[in-house]
C-alpha cells in the first residue's frame, strides 16, 4: 500500500477482516466493490474471501511475490489453486522478485 502511493500517488487501501466488517456495517454488501481505491490483501484473507472476491468483476488482479503461487496445480498448493479458481477469466498480473528456474512454475490462469 505504502509503495503503491509514495511511488505512483495511487491510493491504495489494506483490507483485512477488521476493516471487511467495518465496510460491511455501513452496508457494503460488496466489500471488495471500491473503484477508487486498490484494495491490498494478503493470500490467506484472499482465499478467505474467494466467494466475495469470486463475485467481483475484476478490471485486473495483481498478485505480488507471486512465487508463493507455484505448483497451483499440486494438492499441496491449496491457497494458489483456490484462488486461481475465485479468480478465473480475468486478468491477472503475477509479480516477483525472486529468481526462479524454468520449469519451477505453473502458469495461472
Amino acid at each position: 500500500m505504502q509503495e503503491l502511493e509514495e511511488k505512483f500517488f495511487i491510493p491504495a487501501l489494506v483490507l483485512d477482516a477488521r476493516r471487511l466488517e467495518a465496510r460491511r456495517a455501513a452496508g457494503a454488501f460488496r466489500p471488495f466493490d471500491d473503484s477508487a481505491t486498490v484494495l491490498v490483501c494478503s493470500y490467506h484473507f484472499a482465499r478467505a474471501q474467494a466467494d466475495a472476491i469470486r463475485a467481483m468483476s475484476w478490471d485486473l488482479v495483481v498478485m505480488d511475490e507471486a512465487h508463493r503461487l507455484r505448483n497451483v496445480y499440486k494438492s499441496g498448493s491449496k491457497i494458489a489453486r483456490d484462488l486461481k479458481d475465485a479468480l478465473a477469466g480475468h486478468p491477472k498480473v503475477l509479480l516477483t522478485a525472486t529468481p526462479l528456474r524454468s520449469g519451477s512454475v505453473s502458469r495461472a490462469s
